[in-house]
């Protein structure tokens, strides 16, 4: 049986339950591969697909976190389903521009520190989850992050992977993975968004910032009064989504790509996606 991108992900996350000596585990991750089996998605419970949704608003796609009662922490089976709607939001070619939000008074607080204090979240689980966060970065249309009140540490390195960062006046925003005594994937893309002095203040000092300071420091792009946020991300979607979808598609590649690339690389990427894009150009 062939599994979807969401039960293929969620098989790869062990149950903490199930410890195994290393060969076994060796031998049934090797067998995994081969044919992974449905009962390694055993332990999802359907109710919990409305965790994250994916909504279409014409070539708007609103990806929205869906756990209010828990300030959109992350636990395991929400974790595998972001990463699903994900992966289905990237094969829509009808949509230009996603709109990543949380429903109720947080973005997200990031992972589920319950279910880490119980002992249920393995390194298996974050290396899903490092998985799960370059999905976001690699999406080819442009993201939209909208933020509101606390948004903290797996929260926070959603946003990220952003390209355009729109907070509410009402946030609080920061890095915990410390305080908990883990690590978090923020190290890896945060120097570059903010500076290594301020990416040293958030990770090894777990400070929080508000509003005013995330704006000042670069952790996001623009402040709104809390009742305006979805109005001025659908506002900044509608804007954007009036541009060539593959103009968008082949400038966020060449984003992406630039600072690996020598010279003459970049030149003969840049020849193949302005050729593309003036197939693609409408001559009227």
């Amino acid at each position: 049986m062939r599994l979807s991108f969401f039960e293929y992900l969620v098989s790869t996350i062990r149950s903490p339950r199930r410890r195994q000596d290393h060969g076994r585990r060796r031998s049934c991750h090797q067998h995994q591969r081969r044919s992974p089996s449905l009962s390694l998605f055993r332990h999802l419970r359907l109710e919990n697909v409305a965790e994250v949704l994916l909504e279409r608003d014409g070539p708007i796609a609103w990806l929205r976190m869906n756990r209010p009662e828990a300030h959109n922490a992350f636990s395991r089976d929400m974790m595998a389903l972001m990463a699903d709607r994900v992966h289905q939001l990237d094969e829509n070619r009808d949509a230009r521009v996603a709109i990543l939000c949380g429903n109720g008074p947080s973005f997200s607080t990031g992972l589920d520190v319950k279910e880490l204090a119980r002992g249920e979240l393995e390194v298996a689980f974050f290396i899903a989850w490092n998985r799960m966060m370059r999905l976001l970065r690699e999406l080819s249309i442009p993201l939209i992050v909208a933020i509101q009140g606390h948004c903290l540490g797996g929260g926070t390195m959603l946003t990220l992977e952003g390209d355009y960062r729109l907070a509410s006046d009402d946030l609080q925003m920061g890095l915990g993975a410390i305080r908990h005594g883990i690590l978090g994937s923020a190290p890896e893309v945060l120097p570059a968004i903010v500076g290594a002095a301020c990416a040293r203040r958030l990770c090894l000092f777990a400070e929080y910032v508000d509003a005013d300071e995330a704006l000042r420091i670069g952790l996001v792009d623009r402040v709104v009064p809390r009742e305006s946020l979805e109005g001025a991300a659908r506002q900044l979607g509608e804007r954007v989504s009036g541009f060539s979808s593959t103009a968008l598609r082949e400038c966020k590649s060449l984003l992406a790509s630039a600072g690996t690339l020598d010279g003459d690389g970049y030149d003969r990427a840049f020849r193949e996606a302005q050729h593309r894009c003036l197939d693609d150009r409408d001559p009227g």
